[in-house]
């Protein structure tokens, strides 16, 4: 430790981090589940959807996005159409398309 009177003081120590086994193996598995999975993301926002869509592509989901929920059910009709379908909806909950909302 090294300080100096008025100027505060410095710590300087050194640590290492692991993670255990068992927490590697049950983090393998859960991607394995998820593999090939079909994800679609609903968020008006560039920010959110890059977020979304890496963070489920590095789970190895496919990975489908749209704005509004108007999009979103269009893209869930067109699925089922065609014999698809989505495992997971991810949709931010303040939807701004308000003709959508008051149908």
């Amino acid at each position: 430790m090294h300080y100096k009177i008025l100027q505060g003081s410095t710590f300087i120590f050194h640590a290492v981090f692991g993670m255990a086994s068992q927490e590697i193996e049950k983090r393998s598995q859960m991607a394995g589940m998820l593999q090939g999975m079909r994800a679609l993301v609903v968020d008006d926002s560039a920010t959110s959807q890059n977020i979304f869509k890496e963070t489920l592509e590095s789970f190895s989901l496919e990975v489908a996005i749209v704005e509004t929920g108007e999009k979103a059910v269009d893209a869930v009709r067109n699925d089922a159409e065609q014999g698809n379908g989505y495992d997971l909806i991810i949709m931010d909950c303040i939807d701004r398309d308000l003709e959508f909302q008051n149908r």
